[in-house]
């Protein structure tokens, strides 16, 4: 058996900014050292919401490093990443995340983990890397499961577009994190706290964010393209399904929101109207993922939000590690 000696492999933890070509790209990877042959050996890439880094998976990442090797990194613009020169699509953030990963010499079987608008942008990783080592390599399933947080859809913007400019305007000076009362529901230690507002005051995020929100809905039509959820493409592989109660959040957010004055009533209704739209498909659209394998599971966590890796790292953790154990076992059954 040949050993491969690959720093991003072994260091139980290591991060820098990569180069990609046109920028670089921050990556942290923390955990025991990837065992070998490493194609029997899946590892955890993470993708984060809509204008969210890294530090959003601190507790995460701090529960599965002590038994699985887990990478996070930041998107381009984004904490601690330069800027790209191409357009914020869903397609072009997944190939700079296999850009990432071909720099480093990170090679597939992958368990892939997201949360939010990263869903959307992990499917389309998943779409890519069937394609390029069915293709290329030979290789069939590069990817060998998902567990998805509390994910957006391609339904999700189609079905409900978000009213952007007046939910922006309704939200104008509130403290969303204590309204929503993740404030004080988190599970992060002091120092990751710290790294998280450092993360999210980084001077290219609104600018970065805005980027990514304006291809949200372009992106989602071309995932829907794509028909996935008709294929099952991950099957025989797990995929885990986790929803919080997104709906709560969005609730507790419109509330204080009116009882603030902000927001013409015009944003209001509109911003009303989108909220019951949610409240109504919500776990439709979450269960649709299911679609994905015929190996899934539907996790519902009824007391936390939209944020359950930051609410309930431990859930979040354990179903990681049942489909990381998962896909070991058909991989060396295959």
């Amino acid at each position: 058996m040949t050993t491969r000696h690959n720093a991003w492999e072994t260091e139980p933890f290591k991060d820098s900014l990569v180069s990609i070509g046109t920028h670089s790209l921050y990556l942290r990877a923390r955990g025991p050292p990837r065992d070998q042959p490493s194609s029997l050996h899946p590892v955890v890439i993470v993708e984060s919401g809509l204008g969210a880094g890294h530090a959003y998976w601190a507790a995460v990442h701090r529960m599965l490093s002590a038994s699985t090797r887990v990478y996070c990194y930041d998107r381009a613009g984004l904490g601690r990443s330069g800027v790209s020169p191409r357009s914020r699509s869903a397609e072009n953030m997944a190939a700079e995340l296999l850009d990432l990963l071909e720099a480093v010499d990170m090679k597939p079987p992958y368990v892939l983990l997201a949360h939010s608008y990263g869903g959307i942008i992990s499917r389309e990783f998943l779409h890519l890397m069937q394609l390029r080592y069915h293709d290329i390599e030979g290789l069939d399933h590069p990817v060998v499961g998902m567990v998805l947080a509390d994910c957006n859809t391609e339904h999700t913007h189609i079905e409900n577009p978000i009213p952007a400019d007046s939910l922006r305007a309704m939200m104008q000076g509130l403290d969303v994190m204590r309204v929503t009362g993740l404030a004080g529901s988190h599970k992060f230690t002091e120092a990751e706290m710290s790294e998280f507002y450092d993360s999210m005051s980084q001077p290219n995020n609104e600018a970065e964010s805005g980027k990514e929100e304006e291809n949200m809905l372009p992106s989602s039509h071309t995932l829907a393209s794509k028909k996935q959820l008709d294929k099952a493409p991950l099957s025989p592989f797990p995929v885990t399904v986790i929803k919080g109660n997104n709906s709560g959040d969005l609730e507790k957010i419109f509330k204080a929101a009116v009882a603030n004055g902000s927001g013409t009533d015009e944003d209001r209704e509109r911003v009303l109207q989108c909220k019951n739209v949610f409240v109504a498909s919500e776990e439709r659209w979450q269960r649709a993922q299911l679609q994905l394998s015929n190996n899934s599971r539907y996790v519902f966590i009824s007391d936390t939000g939209h944020n359950p890796h930051m609410t309930h790292p431990d859930v979040v953790a354990d179903e990681v590690l049942k489909v990381v154990e998962q896909a070991k076992t058909l991989l060396r059954s295959s």
